[in-house]
């Protein structure tokens, strides 16, 4: 069986270490993750990682097929085990059969026999010591099976499991117990949100909770929405509840006035980006005052660090010229600074000028003149030198720009110089039959694959036309073949399979 060469060690190393050596599978998948060594899928291996390898007849040479199902908008469902078509010894197999046998009796064996008296006992006294059976306690009981195994939804509908949450409120001790623990078991995993039911006085307390936590009432969508969602529907809004509790309801709307109370609180350590520090504060400064700067300077604090001034530009010329007359930088300058040097004096030489640097001593490029003329020679010139002339709004934005300026369209260009020009087509209907019937009396195939590498336009203009491929080749007389069903595509391999042919996908295609 070919395959990575390090993904065969591993699925060897799995085998071995439980077969020969007698490790569990939980034991496997720590000493992989403890070697560095990734699952198939780049992450660490899991509790299902191991028995899945060992489950796999793929490794000993069997291809199997059949195992799901699908019809047309429907879900997927596994098919039972005596549906799926097995092929013996389709390959050479990584692992022998003898081995992938022992394995199986393996695993087998340590499968775990429940009987539904003793489960029902053991939920019984899970839910008596913790109040609630939840999946994170079946985690952490050793002697039952795991939540996925356990159908605890369906027991309690069968009323064989009668266990129920307290419908009862909850006491604020147990609400602040459930806000505190949150948090901390949320980052382990095993935390569900038990079903609350919020009165006044705990939704107040809870309130009063998170504010002493030092949390605003906004924060409340993400950390819990269901407090949330409970103070809106018995207050009618937040500043309502908040007043309610006894604290402070802060400013909503944004003014000027906030806004520039606001800024001065993000000065208090120096000049930042308010755009990155805080982007409602940036957004609402530029609706109320134009732009950030204006409300910086109504507020009297300096423009950010990163904003380009005419002081910084001349400063940053020079310092950039000081290093590169001492050849610790090459070039002079960079795209970032000539554009707001541009910017703010109008020219890169002009922003030299000004701070004392001798345009001609750095070698600044003269900005390029196109003429008609000159575009057409350059045009001509990348012709010869086999140079493509569609990728050159890529290599040449200036000579592509100018082109369509000067000509109208880079075909007007390309025909005023005398170059050929692929001229783009203008489908309709009529034109894509036109266009079928050329392979179809040609005898070449009509298959969508195989068009679309010829002319992809074609498939596309098909579908939008006629609203897909079969309709398309349907309006030019082309009956199609029966479409493949899952059903027939099975019959299919099972007469394959009888008349001993090969089911490699090379060998079907």
């Amino acid at each position: 069986m070919a395959g990575d060469p390090a993904q065969v060690a591993v699925i060897c190393r799995i085998f071995h270490e439980f077969v020969e050596l007698d490790y569990s599978e939980h034991r496997i998948a720590e000493r992989l993750n403890a070697d560095g060594i990734p699952s198939p899928a780049g992450r660490r291996w899991g509790a299902s990682g191991v028995p899945a390898r060992l489950r796999n007849e793929t490794y000993q040479g069997t291809m199997v097929y059949n195992r799901t199902s699908q019809k047309l908008k429907t879900p997927r469902h596994d098919n039972p085990d005596e549906e799926w078509v097995r092929t013996p010894e389709a390959f050479e197999g990584i692992v022998s059969q003898e081995q992938f046998v022992q394995a199986q009796a393996i695993l087998d064996e340590r499968r775990r026999k429940y009987q539904l008296e003793r489960l029902l006992e053991q939920l019984a006294c899970l839910y008596k010591q913790h109040g609630l059976v939840h999946s994170s306690l079946l985690r952490l009981d050793e002697d039952l099976p795991g939540p996925g195994a356990l159908p605890l939804g369906l027991l309690m509908r069968q009323r064989l499991l009668p266990l129920t949450v307290h419908a009862k409120s909850l006491t604020r001790e147990q609400v602040l117990k459930a806000i505190q623990g949150r948090h901390r078991l949320a980052a382990a995993g095993m935390f569900r949100n038990p079903r609350r039911i919020w009165t006044k006085e705990l939704l107040l307390d809870a309130i009063r909770y998170y504010r002493h936590l030092g949390l605003p009432i906004q924060a409340l969508r993400h950390q819990d929405s269901r407090l949330l969602n409970s103070a809106i529907s018995y207050f009618g809004n937040c500043r309502t509840a908040l007043a309610a509790a006894g604290l402070d309801v802060p400013e909503w709307r944004w003014t000027k006035p906030r806004v520039l109370r606001e800024l001065r609180q993000c000065y208090r350590q120096g000049p930042v980006s308010i755009f990155k520090v805080n982007r409602h504060l940036w957004l609402h400064a530029v609706r109320l005052f134009g732009t950030l700067d204006a409300a910086l300077e109504e507020a009297g604090l300096p423009p950010p660090l990163n904003r380009w001034t005419k002081r910084r530009i001349l400063a940053t010329i020079q310092d950039e010229y000081v290093q590169w007359r001492a050849g610790k930088r090459q070039p002079f300058g960079n795209r970032r600074l000539k554009s707001a040097a541009q910017r703010l004096f109008g020219s890169w030489p002009a922003a030299l000028a000004a701070a004392g640097v001798d345009a001609q001593q750095v070698d600044i490029q003269p900005r390029r003149r196109w003429s008609p003329a000159r575009i057409l020679a350059q045009l001509q010139e990348r012709a010869k030198a086999g140079l493509r002339l569609c990728s050159v709004s890529g290599q040449d934005y200036g000579l592509y720009h100018r082109a369509i300026h000067h000509f109208g369209s880079w075909n007007n260009a390309l025909m005023a110089a005398g170059l050929p020009f692929r001229v783009r087509r203008r489908w309709s209907q009529p034109a894509v039959a036109a266009a079928l019937r050329q392979p179809l009396a040609a005898g070449q195939s009509l298959s969508a694959s195989v068009v679309y590498q010829e002319d992809c336009g074609l498939v596309a203009a098909a579908a939008k036309y006629f609203g897909s491929w079969r309709r398309a080749l349907e309006a030019i007389g082309v009956r199609r073949s029966r479409p493949w069903s899952r059903r027939r595509v099975a019959a299919a391999l099972r007469r394959r399979l009888r008349q001993g042919r090969s089911l490699s996908s090379k060998c079907i295609a």
